[in-house]
């Protein structure tokens, strides 16, 4: 492992960090959904049961800070994330969008093009050959090294730290699915969306809700 690799020969304090996919970014499908609205074509899905983990611009930035502190040297730290269904995904952006760019939200077509080579239906952070080393707190999952001083000094810094021993394979098919509120506070966040889309459909949010509040008033 490079990383082992690293500390072992140079003595410097070198540690891994697995995340997933940051929204807004190049490698985000978000982008792509985006544009397919603006331009009023079907957003292309690769399949509906995908799911992804996913995290925001400053996220990212933070918990790179957070990890940079926390890692002693030889191991991998991995973040947990909320798990986004894309079929989910594009059924909130078409929601918020759509009307944006003038286009109807209830009939919009999302087209389904199958899965490619090499495309996974789901994210694995860690492997079952990583399990016995293992473990976890309230914000990272860390997989020791495997050289068995190194693992039991860091076995014992980490539950210093509140880590404890566990055996899984962290997936974003097995945890629990962004709800379409989150999705749409997600896509709110900061550089996920252009500013000046995430503008409008605040704007829209709060005339929506206030001619709702209006509605109420009226029944009553």
């Amino acid at each position: 492992m490079p990383t082992e690799t690293t500390y072992q020969n140079q003595g410097t304090r070198t540690a891994s960090l697995r995340f997933g996919n940051i929204g807004g970014s190049s490698g985000s499908v978000i982008p792509r959904f985006h544009e397919a609205i603006k331009l009023g074509v079907p957003i292309p899905l690769t399949d509906p049961n995908m799911t992804h983990f996913v995290m925001t611009p400053r996220q990212a930035s933070d918990l790179v800070l957070s990890s940079a502190i926390l890692a002693q040297g030889g191991e991998i730290l991995i973040a947990k994330m909320p798990s986004l269904r894309i079929r989910d995904l594009a059924v909130e952006m078409v929601r918020m969008l759509a009307t944006h760019y003038g286009w109807d939200p209830v009939n919009y077509p999302i087209e389904v093009k199958g899965i490619r080579a090499g495309e996974k239906l789901k994210e694995e952070l860690t492997s079952e050959a990583e399990n016995h080393r293992l473990m976890s707190n309230g914000r990272f999952l860390c997989v020791l090294p495997e050289a068995p001083e190194r693992q039991k000094h860091l076995r014992a810094r980490y539950q210093n730290e509140g880590f404890k021993t566990i055996a899984r394979i962290y997936s974003s098919e097995s945890e629990p699915p962004m709800t379409p509120q989150q999705i749409r506070e997600f896509l709110l966040q900061q550089d996920v969306l252009p500013e000046s889309v995430q503008q409008a459909c605040t704007q829209t949010r709060v005339d929506t809700e206030t001619h709702a509040a209006r509605q109420t008033e009226v029944a009553l």
